[in-house]
């Protein structure tokens, strides 16, 4: 609870203020939405991309708000409101909660982790292995929270949520005495349209991947590069950078880092000696991994209970930046790599009586495809590898195709289904996978809408000794139509309708 004027301070956000006379509003409640506006609210009007927050200004006024942010001209003033007029009114969303909310980022370590792919498996990885090391850690990511009293599946649909979620979230990890907060930083919620992380300071920050994602917001891929940048902008002066000594844009970091920040560098079997850590590969099964890891001239040898590359190189940039945050040898932490726990949506392989397996993964584009393609195709030829994926509707495009073209390679079927079509039909996603596949290609393709349908017609195309991939939605719990979304996860589906086949061929 705060009064407006502490909350508006000098101003500067705004162009133009229109305060009622002699009245300093109690603001109690912040919110863009108007259906959530209760009494002393103040709401800011947001405009989107399928609605305009100035539309609902009379009705949030209606439902208790005594203060509004806007950016466009009203058609109706009230003399008992306070208006406050600003060219940006999501940076100004951002700057004020974070004052109501008594600044919590500015008490708080707060390490960033962004990337096209792998941004969850290293926040979780971190997580634990500062967890390891008796260090109380908040997190915020695409599956879980943990405000420092205890990880819960997240209730959030956005990896990282809008800032009426995230402030007081941080809010509780002040309060119960949180160390270090790992969040989940995405290039929406990192990018200047958003501004949902615009008033954070980083004290370490965590790259992973970059490739082609999310084109149809940031338009082109140098933009959505940028937006990540400010990951970098927003790093405080002394502040860490954890990167792999393959990222693209390494040149790009080390020129907007500040001046007494720090970069250190990964590298999994790649010749990258000059790495701050190096690992090999000495052993790959499909489920785990044996790894030689050198680091400052001293070298150990450890286990992994992930398979595929990638989950291996996510571990070392948690590794190395748990290393820094505590302050010991990076070799010293890899220890723990012997008890990372396997987390939900991401490689797991499913326990069912079918005489197939089953692994459900969260790989949704083309270099997760080709990541995770490429190492099962270690253990199960073309002839023995079935995928069942699509791809999220009203969103980027142009990874359909190459999407389509890698599993075409890896796969003898493609059991094409819905993931998130919003408001785009289905045979259009299905046709742009589809592209992508080249003419010549003997992989057989089945377009089934329905997902639940699709599970049931991909475990009865198995057979013995084939593997079977669900991709796309991974921890998921909702399949998104239009404006409604149904209860859905995947595993729960598989292995309901797994279960059901085993005992039909009992009988």
């Amino acid at each position: 609870m705060k009064r407006l004027s502490a909350l508006v301070g000098n101003g500067k956000l705004f162009s133009e203020c229109r305060f009622p006379l002699f009245t300093d509003h109690i603001i109690k409640h912040i919110t863009f939405d108007s259906r959530s506006t209760l009494p002393n609210s103040l709401f800011v009007a947001l405009k989107g991309t399928h609605s305009d927050g100035h539309r609902f200004v009379e009705e949030a006024i209606i439902n208790g708000a005594v203060a509004i942010i806007h950016s466009e001209n009203l058609t109706q003033y009230h003399r008992e409101i306070a208006y406050l007029k600003t060219e940006s009114p999501r940076k100004a969303l951002s700057a004020l909660t974070a004052i109501f909310w008594d600044n919590p980022e500015k008490q708080l370590n707060i390490i960033g982790v962004t990337g096209t792919d792998g941004k969850t498996t290293t926040c979780e990885f971190l997580w634990q292995l500062l967890s390891k090391n008796n260090i109380k850690c908040g997190l915020l990511d695409t599956v879980a929270i943990d405000d420092g009293s205890g990880r819960v599946l997240s209730p959030y649909r956005q990896s990282t949520p809008e800032v009426t979620d995230l402030y007081p979230f941080l809010a509780r990890c002040v309060q119960n005495k949180v160390e270090v907060v790992i969040l989940e930083s995405t290039s929406h919620g990192l990018s200047d349209e958003f501004s949902r992380m615009s008033d954070i300071e980083f004290s370490g920050a965590v790259f992973t991947t970059f490739t082609s994602e999310h084109l149809e917001f940031h338009e082109s891929l140098a933009r959505y590069l940028d937006a990540k940048m400010n990951l970098v902008r927003q790093l405080k002066s002394d502040g860490f950078i954890i990167a792999p000594s393959s990222f693209q844009h390494l040149d790009r970091i080390i020129e907007l880092m500040p001046s007494q920040a720090s970069l250190f560098t990964y590298s999994l079997d790649e010749h990258h000696l000059e790495s701050d850590v190096v690992a090999s590969s000495v052993r790959v099964s499909l489920t785990d991994r044996q790894l030689f890891i050198v680091s400052d001239n001293s070298f150990m040898e450890t286990s992994f209970a992930y398979g595929p590359s990638v989950y291996a190189s996510n571990a070392l940039g948690a590794v190395l930046a748990c290393s820094r945050i505590i302050g010991v040898h990076a070799l010293t932490v890899a220890q723990n790599l012997l008890s990372i726990k396997p987390i939900e949506g991401r490689f797991n392989l499913l326990k069912t009586e079918l005489p197939f397996s089953i692994i459900v993964d969260f790989a949704h584009t083309a270099d997760a495809f080709a990541k995770l393609f490429s190492h099962v195709h270690n253990f199960f030829t073309k002839e023995h590898t079935v995928a069942l994926f699509g791809a999220a509707g009203d969103r980027d495009r142009s990874k359909r195709a190459p999407m389509g073209f890698q599993a075409s390679l890896y796969c003898q079927a493609l059991f094409l289904t819905d993931e998130d079509p919003r408001c785009e039909s289905s045979q259009a996603i299905f046709d742009d996978i589809t592209s992508g596949i080249p003419e010549n290609s003997l992989t057989r393709v089945f377009e089934i809408p329905d997902r639940s349908a699709a599970i049931a017609n991909a475990l009865n195309y198995c057979k013995q000794g084939d593997l079977l991939l669900v991709l796309g939605k991974g921890h998921e719990t909702s399949i998104q139509y239009g404006d409604y979304s149904i209860p859905w996860h995947d595993e729960k589906e598989v292995l309901r309708q797994a279960d059901t086949m085993g005992h039909k061929e009992e009988l």
